[in-house]
């Protein structure tokens, strides 16, 4: 059974010199008497509170993006602005991209029923030749 309580995150998004940020498209605008709003989101994700400050500073607009940046503060961009500077990332972070390798390799020991051992450095796969154990 799914969890009614789960809000999956934001797609990620990154720009050309590699900065990823978290957005989403705002579907709806409900603004409040002290100037604050709520953006709403097509799709399985929570409304978003925008401050009356960050309304009074950014002047969010239907079809623009809420995003979150690389530091965590909540920002807003035209449509048109947003989609000239990022490119979905959704599915594409892996650590592989910024991973080095290991300074120091490391052995990596099966004991039990089956007994066998590789050295990893973090440069490429490896694979485990085994024996049956005693």
């Amino acid at each position: 059974m799914a969890n009614p309580n789960f809000t999956p995150s934001w797609p990620l998004y990154k720009d050309a010199d590699g900065v990823y940020v978290s957005a989403l498209p705002i579907k709806a605008i409900k603004y409040a008497n002290d100037g604050s709003a709520n953006a709403e989101f097509d799709g399985p994700y929570a409304d978003q509170y925008m401050s009356a400050q960050t309304v009074a500073v950014f002047k969010p607009e239907v079809g623009g993006y809420l995003f979150r940046s690389q530091y965590g503060e909540l920002l807003y961009m035209s449509k048109a602005a947003f989609e000239a500077k990022y490119t979905s990332a959704s599915g594409s972070v892996t650590n592989a991209e910024t991973a080095d390798k290991l300074s120091t390799a490391r052995t990596i020991t099966l004991t039990g029923a089956v007994t066998g051992s590789t050295s990893f450095d973090g440069s490429a796969n490896v694979t485990i030749a085994t024996t049956q154990g005693s």
